[in-house]
């Protein structure tokens, strides 16, 4: 339970250093390591997000292609 509540914060953190606009490698970093410990849908989306926020457009899409694919099961 600790682990999801962990990733749960850093999601919260890599909200943040979005709407600030001025830590984009900082949001990507968290994101990541968000996913890495809990991954979720919406953890997923965060992390391609913060790819986007970050110029990296075809690794954005696969992670969305991958999340999509993971909920049609």
């Amino acid at each position: 339970m600790r682990v999801a509540v962990r990733a749960w914060e850093l999601r919260q953190a890599t909200r943040a250093a979005l709407c600030a606009g001025d830590r984009p490698a900082e949001a990507l970093a968290l994101a990541r390591t968000a996913c890495q410990l809990h991954t979720t849908p919406y953890g997923q989306r965060l992390v391609a997000l913060a790819l986007l926020v970050n110029g990296h457009m075809a690794e954005a899409w696969a992670v969305l292609e991958q999340a999509l694919q993971a909920q049609r099961g």
